[in-house]
């Protein structure tokens, strides 16, 4: 994963570990078989496509030189997850259309606190919505309502 700082203030120092307004490679972040024109979605989770079609999500870490992934440092099974559904007997992975776009984010709810969201086509051009608990769980499929109203 690359990074970039552009705070160019004085009281932020360049060093050749941590350069201000230069891409840099992080050492910690390397998120192996990802869809080659895949889009990316952040918020808890950086969600992306892999090059089998599934939707993956790890919980990358933030901090420039420091980056970190669940490939260097996994401490939870939530932080690392792929789509997929369950009847109850079989899971099965859910796969979108290559090189989907997507995006996430995380909800609260007054019912189920939070909750993750993501977004992106199975087939045709139709969006699909996939949540589940914001600390892990089962996914499950969801509809997101669509106000037809208009403004004056």
């Amino acid at each position: 994963m690359w990074w970039k700082d552009s705070n160019f203030s004085a009281s932020n120092v360049p060093t050749p570990q941590h350069p201000v307004g230069e891409w840099t490679l992080s050492q910690g972040v390397n998120i192996t078989g990802v869809e080659p024109s895949t889009s990316l979605g952040y918020t808890n989770y950086l969600v992306y496509q892999s090059a089998d079609g599934t939707i993956q999500g790890a919980n990358v870490l933030f901090f420039g030189p420091n980056n970190t992934a669940p490939e260097d440092t996994i401490v939870s099974p939530t932080d690392r997850f792929t789509i997929s559904l369950s009847n109850g007997e079989v899971s099965q992975n859910v796969t979108g259309i290559l090189s989907t776009h997507l995006s996430n984010t995380a909800l609260r709810t007054e019912s189920e606190g939070v909750i993750l969201a993501v977004f992106f086509q199975v087939e045709g051009d139709g969006i699909q919505q996939y949540n589940r608990d914001g600390s892990g769980g089962e996914w499950y499929t969801a509809t997101t309502p669509v106000s037809n109203s208009t403004t004056g």
